[in-house]
């Protein structure tokens, strides 16, 4: 066969013709695409970006900021934009508005959500799609609850009970602690301002009564959890802060049925299994594990009571905060406390397995915000944190990993935990009644004390923090998690701040 080599005018005229037909090619696909995704942004972002899903076109017209705000937070004046605003803006939901061909979008079928960078609209179907963009100052809830305290930097003497009088320690107030999301900032001694009203019950008769709740903490993640205290009373008042029956939903609650086996201290458990949580969406979970009897209550009552609060999400509990049901024990690893016991236990023995909180604050009194952390065993973190089966999970302070937990719960609730009561003031071997977690009843913790005989922590009418069998009975308190950007308002202006007679109440 033989070969010809292409003169060099040759090659030029082929690499010219291919160069006119890519141009050419490019310019349909550009008109096919633009034709296909006709998606205008009429105002240049240079500090974010659009990001949008749809075939439709999409007009951003305007983007506006407050630029006034009197006292109570309302907008008189607004300041037109010409980039995103930045972090610590959100969207003002109520003001932003979008048309399609013409006609306004009254059932919000347009969704748009800012993340400090970037603009994401979703729901686009529909041609001519037009928006005026509002953003707010990202409201965030813990800052308006650390506004009306001192924090105090100083960390307690966890081995001192505190409370107003008669007790080793008297300083009471706003602490700061990291939990494993960042700083979390808790309430200890006696304190009469962490009140918030959010809900209202389902009586029998068919009328309602509004929930109050005391707040434990601020999470590192901003989130702010709840512990149950109560509905008001016949007048519309608020609970007593201590000894009234509303302050607990009922005393006959065991935790579960069975006592025999270690895997019963489970806040949902399998038989063989230490760490045992469901299955749910192939979560590494165990098919045949079981709610704990406290859980199945829970649920009855979250359901009954908050379900409208709750609408699957979209209200003010939030989803990925979690409840730490602490099982890492003294054979999880070869710990330094491991002489304070004598059998180390573990899984269906004969002997007793001992648990992080018995050993963190029966004598060293050393209590955590850390779930299954002790000498940085973090194996069972994810087994040990229970959370919603819809919980997408949050960041770890100082590190890229996203703790999801055991997205195992089917509603977000839980129970304290003992070392939260020992932040709050109480000390394992004493009484203090004083202290603002002790409502004068017997209610469960969901920290484990020991198994083989499976025991739990519990908080006594004199304060104490004991442990009894998960099948004796004991109240109920649960606890929730609201989210960060939870606004707040109060309902006299004149009266203290968070106090029963003027909680926190939740706004829409």
């Amino acid at each position: 066969m033989k070969y010809e080599k292409l003169s060099k005018n040759y090659t030029k005229t082929i690499i010219i013709g291919f160069i006119i037909i890519i141009i050419i090619g490019s310019v349909l696909v550009l008109n096919i695409t633009k034709a296909k995704y006709k998606t205008t942004v009429s105002v240049p972002i240079v500090s974010g970006t659009v990001k949008y899903d749809g075939n439709a076109d999409l007009n951003v017209v305007a983007m506006y900021k407050p630029k006034n705000e009197d006292q109570e937070g309302q907008v008189s004046e607004w300041d037109i934009l010409t980039e995103a605003p930045g972090k610590g803006y959100d969207i003002d939901e109520n003001q932003t508005k979008c048309t399609i061909g013409g006609e306004e979008d009254i059932n919000k079928t347009i969704k748009i959500s800012y993340d400090g960078t970037s603009v994401t609209v979703t729901g686009l179907t529909k041609p001519n799609t037009k928006c005026n963009i509002y953003f707010v100052k990202k409201v965030i809830a813990g800052d308006t609850i650390i506004a009306n305290f001192n924090v105090i930097n100083e960390t307690p003497n966890f081995s001192k009970t505190t409370c107003a009088t008669g007790c080793d320690d008297n300083n009471s107030g706003l602490y700061k602690e990291y939990d494993d999301f960042g700083e979390s900032y808790y309430f200890r001694g006696t304190i009469d301002n962490n009140w918030v009203k959010f809900g209202k019950t389902n009586e029998e008769d068919g009328t309602e009564k509004d929930i109050y709740w005391r707040i434990i903490r601020i999470n590192g993640d901003g989130s702010i959890r709840l512990i149950y205290a109560g509905k008001s009373k016949e007048d519309g008042s608020a609970p007593d802060p201590t000894g009234d029956e509303t302050t607990a939903l009922t005393s006959q609650v065991i935790f579960n049925a069975s006592r025999n086996n270690n895997a019963y201290v489970g806040f949902q458990y399998t038989i063989g299994n230490a760490h045992g949580y469901k299955l749910v969406n192939n979560n590494g979970g165990q098919k045949d594990a079981k709610d704990s009897d406290v859980l199945t209550q829970l649920n009855i009552w979250f359901k009954d009571n908050l379900e409208d609060e709750w609408a699957n999400g979209s209200g003010r509990i939030d989803i990925n905060a979690g409840f730490c049901n602490d099982r890492s024990n003294s054979t999880d690893q070869n710990v330094e406390w491991k002489e304070d016991i004598v059998d180390s236990g573990g899984i269906g023995s004969s002997g007793s397995t001992y648990y992080g909180a018995y050993l963190r604050l029966r004598n060293h009194k050393q209590p955590t915000f850390k779930c299954s952390t002790m000498y940085g065993y973090t194996d069972n973190r994810d087994k040990d944190y229970f959370t919603y089966i819809g919980a997408t999970g949050i960041k770890q302070n100082g590190m890229s990993n996203i703790i999801t937990g055991t997205k195992s719960l089917e509603y977000p609730v839980g129970l304290i935990t003992l070392d939260e009561v020992a932040f709050a003031g109480a000390v394992y071997g004493k009484e203090n009644s004083g202290f603002w977690l002790n409502t004068g009843k017997y209610y469960w913790t969901m920290s484990p004390n020991t198994g083989y005989t499976a025991y739990m922590f519990y908080v006594n009418p004199q304060g104490r923090i004991p442990e009894a069998s998960v099948s004796e009975k004991r109240s109920l308190r649960p606890v929730i998690n609201l989210k960060s950007n939870t606004k707040f308002t109060f309902e006299k202006a004149d009266e203290s701040k968070g106090t029963s007679t003027n909680p926190y109440v939740v706004s829409n």
